[in-house]
């Protein structure tokens, strides 16, 4: 046999499909073409017929033309050997892509996934072997745009997954400003929809904890690998810590724009038949346009906690550099309260807020709205109120305008010195006021103030020195 015909020989047997399906004497004679194998049908036939017995072919003469394949038990014939990397993305796509392929596709490769799994068995020296121990996959409802993830993090955290090495790194959290330096012991990977986390316990200034954490890798602004082996919480079994419901996540995909995403997480605690919401959104308004309450609210970022008891929950809702705009609410109490060049401000281009506030919790079907804190450039909120059973809200509280309250804060010793320079001059402190009605009819009244509650002052103080602070 001459080099040309082993060629040929070869090129034919990876041409061919696992049987059902099948390549005509036509189709195989234009493949060998463009891999210079000029031959007839004639030819053809006759190797296949010579390949037939040793190699397990079948020719299909049910319907025309005929079509030649592999037989299904057949044992297929790779040029080179089968290495760990490849065995592993096989093992791979069985547990996770075998059940979403069609199953005529499914059936053709099965043999790669036997071949492969009988790799994996006999190489367990390989720290690949482990992979599979170390990785899941938890389907989310709905698939969304994710964050992006640097290469380089992303690699250096897997590499210490497989080799079950410590690497130390920045993360910050939604609730930071900043990012907090630490050292990592890497469990598991787990991926969700588009979103991947790492499951680990944290080092921070040389103090370990066994609080197990699930850790975005979009949010690592940094890591570097260590040497030294990772410490396993006693106990701990990745199948296990999902099977206790640790671990629950709902994803969606909304109309955000680009590099906009939501991210919303369930965490089931069984013992004390509670559920731990938590909503986060780097733009605000798709969520809350619905809500007649926060009508007009346009861009900033959202973060939603709550703990969920039944029916029943205590709830927490920040939301960051946003404006509102066309708010009917907002616009009434401007108006009332004789600040009509910022509700002008409000009906136009948009009235700017550094941070909102709320805090609120319904028990019975009675929603007790316990704080609102709004502040902004030009004007700061208080309110606390509820909503009954008829839908009957009630609320009550304090507007401030800015140039009122800096100039109350900068009064007072050390504190604002500190907060606000000294612009020291006479005005109304204040403006109480009341909302009270069903939804849509919402009656608002007002009362000027010249004192401000303690609880508004210091609730003031305390923000605008948390800003000040990361600023």
């Amino acid at each position: 046999m001459n080099n040309d015909t082993s060629l040929r020989y070869l090129e034919m047997l990876q041409y061919l499909p696992v049987y059902p399906a099948k390549r005509s004497l036509s189709e195989i004679r234009s493949h060998l073409s463009e891999y210079g194998h000029s031959v007839s049908d004639r030819t053809i036939q006759r190797d296949l017929r010579k390949l037939e017995g040793s190699f397990g072919l079948y020719c299909d003469d049910r319907s025309i033309p005929h079509g030649w394949c592999w037989m299904k038990d057949a044992k297929r014939v790779d040029i080179a050997a089968m290495d760990h990397a490849e065995a592993l993305t096989l093992s791979l796509a069985k547990k996770y892509l075998s059940s979403v392929l069609p199953l005529q596709h499914s059936s053709r490769i099965t043999g790669l996934f036997k071949r492969a799994e009988a790799f994996l068995n006999q190489t367990q020296s390989s720290d690949l072997i482990k992979w599979n121990d170390k990785v899941r996959v938890v389907p989310a409802s709905h698939e969304y745009i994710g964050p992006k993830i640097k290469g380089d993090i992303q690699q250096v955290i897997y590499e210490a997954v497989l080799r079950e090495k410590k690497f130390s790194g920045s993360y910050q959290s939604r609730e930071s400003q900043k990012p907090k330096k630490g050292i990592y012991n890497p469990l598991a990977i787990i991926s969700h929809g588009v979103v991947t986390r790492v499951i680990c316990t944290r080092e921070l200034k040389g103090e370990a904890d066994n609080l197990i954490r699930y850790l975005s890798l979009h949010r690592f602004k940094s890591a570097k690998p260590l040497e030294d082996s990772i410490n396993i919480p006693k106990g701990f079994n990745l199948d296990e810590y999902l099977d206790k419901g640790e671990f629950a996540k709902i994803s969606a995909k909304g109309d955000f724009g680009k590099n906009n995403f939501l991210d919303i997480s369930l965490k089931n605690d069984k013992k004390k038949n509670k559920r731990y919401l938590e909503i986060y959104s780097d733009l605000t308004s798709p969520l809350l346009t619905e809500f007649k309450f926060f009508k007009g609210l346009s861009e900033g970022k959202l973060l939603y906690t709550s703990i969920i008891n039944g029916k029943d929950f205590n709830s927490k809702l920040k939301i960051e550099d946003f404006k509102v705009t066309n708010a009917p609410g907002l616009i009434k109490l401007l108006s009332l309260a004789d600040l009509g060049g910022l509700a002008d401000l409000a009906k136009g281009e948009g009235l700017s807020f550094d941070s909102l506030e709320i805090e609120m919790s319904r028990e019975k079907g009675f929603l007790k709205i316990i704080e609102i804190l709004a502040l902004g450039p030009s004007i700061s909120v208080l309110m606390e109120g509820y909503r009954d059973q008829n839908e009957i809200t009630s609320l009550r509280g304090t507007l401030v305008p800015a140039k009122n309250l800096n100039k109350l804060i900068s009064k007072i010793p050390i504190i604002g010195d500190i907060v606000i320079p000294k612009d020291v001059g006479e005005g109304l402190f204040g403006i109480s006021f009341k909302m009270k009605g069903p939804p849509g009819r919402i009656k608002t009244s007002i009362n000027p103030i010249r004192t401000l509650t303690p609880r508004f002052i210091q609730k003031i103080i305390d923000r605008k020195k948390k800003l000040n602070k990361f600023n």
